[in-house]
């Protein structure tokens, strides 16, 4: 494999677009959080899609097709949580309500889940990518968690990894609400496979 440098400046994201291409956030003061798109074999130079600016970038959830984004940022010592779709010339942007903690975006990038805090509940939902008709697919307690969207048939939640803590790992189906444990032990972690039909802990 061949390291190939596609941009000299910081980065706060990072995402393929097709099986050619890269997008990229950049972080510095001339290009704060605006979008830019490269060639992954380093053979253009860069190209910026937006300048839609957007400070402290802390996270960015893409969709597989490298059209929408989640982006988690700092202002004024709180997370936001902002929705951009960039496939038109003018990003079009919603903010989510602060109570999702975590999203993830389908394979097919058709669709959202998220995790709604409320209380004592983190309920998990799913919707369209523009966060329309929001279904809520299962009732959960379990604080902390993460989710990913290997397959279009189910979710993914883990508990957060720690040494020192036993973490889980489960499935949801998206249509039934069926829960099933997929595995435990201290400081877990895991990653799926392209379609979702294996997982390595």
């Amino acid at each position: 494999g061949t390291l190939i440098r596609l941009s000299s400046d910081n980065i706060s994201s990072l995402a393929p677009v097709g099986t050619t291409s890269a997008r990229y956030h950049k972080n510095i003061p001339e290009n704060l959080g605006h979008l830019f798109e490269r060639r992954a074999d380093g053979a253009d130079e860069e190209k910026r899609i937006s300048n839609f600016t957007i400070p402290q970038v802390l996270r960015v959830v893409w969709t597989p097709d490298g059209k929408r984004a989640v982006i988690f940022y700092n202002l004024d010592d709180q997370i936001r949580k902002l929705l951009i779709d960039y496939s038109t010339t003018t990003p079009k942007t919603n903010f989510l309500p602060d109570a999702v903690s975590d999203v993830a975006f389908s394979s097919d990038s058709k669709s959202l889940a998220f995790i709604n805090e409320g209380g004592d509940t983190q309920n998990i939902f799913t919707a369209t990518p523009d966060f329309k008709n929001q279904r809520k697919v299962f009732d959960n307690n379990i604080p902390g968690l993460e989710i990913s969207w290997p397959n279009q048939s189910f979710v993914a939640l883990k508990t957060k990894s720690s040494y020192a803590a036993r973490g889980f790992l489960y499935t949801v189906d998206v249509r039934s609400g069926q829960f099933t444990k997929i595995a435990e032990g201290l400081g877990l972690d895991a990653v799926w496979n392209k379609d979702g039909s294996g997982v390595l802990y």
